[in-house]
């Protein structure tokens, strides 16, 4: 009896054995954290991702890219992979003039300029679910304005005043020269749920701005 005993405790060592050998030949896998990017959707609107604005304005940071914003990626890489030839090239021919004693003049390389990014202008008090909008065009062009989802384009003379009244909230209007060009949206006044808006002359490229944007909370962005 105790000899069977020594010989099943043998075999259950045996056994135990082989079971440890066999989980140390296997790979340990560390389980490694993975945390996802959060996206803050506060201000990405529907409204980039479709006409007009899909193909003129450029989503903010953190917002999925619309074709503008693509379109434009691919420019200022394309620049940005230029301007990097351009610096090296630059580099070597002054390394060479400093060498054998040549003067030699360097362009100077201009980097891309940012696209300017939405800005909060301001809250309005609203009255209900609908704003008044005035717009002012202060510029020496006609101003086509559309109000997304509510109206077709229309013209707004140099000099001129419209008003847009009862517009449900939220709601987006852009505005574009007839000319080509460039518009600063300042001014803002607001009483009573109406809101005025001047378009006025911008001469910064990275400045012009051609979307008003007012939240169902009364704030007003423009980019």
């Amino acid at each position: 009896m105790i000899h069977e005993q020594l010989q099943n405790l043998k075999k259950t060592k045996l056994l135990g054995a082989i079971c440890g050998s066999l989980l140390l030949g296997l790979p340990f896998v560390p389980k490694v954290a993975s945390a996802q990017p959060t996206t803050d959707l506060e201000y990405c609107f529907d409204d980039f991702y479709q006409e007009p604005l899909n193909s003129m304005v450029r989503v903010p940071p953190g917002c999925p890219d619309n074709d503008y914003t693509r379109e434009v990626g691919v420019k200022e890489e394309l620049e940005t992979e230029t301007n990097t030839s351009q610096r090296e090239m630059n580099t070597n021919t002054r390394q060479y003039n400093r060498q054998y004693n040549r003067p030699g003049q360097v362009g100077v390389i201009q980097p891309p300029m940012p696209t300017r990014q939405m800005r909060t202008m301001g809250n309005i008090d609203i009255n209900g679910r609908t704003v008044d909008v005035s717009l002012n065009n202060d510029t020496n062009a006609g101003v086509t304005y559309q109000v997304i989802g509510h109206t077709d384009d229309r013209l707004l003379y140099e000099g001129n005043e419209t008003e847009l009244l009862n517009l449900p909230l939220p709601v987006t209007i852009t505005v574009l020269r007839e000319d080509a060009g460039l518009i600063d949206i300042q001014d803002m006044m607001a009483e009573n749920g109406e809101v005025q808006f001047k378009l006025q002359e911008e001469g910064n490229l990275t400045g012009s701005e051609k979307t008003i944007r007012i939240q169902e909370d009364g704030t007003v962005f423009v980019y």
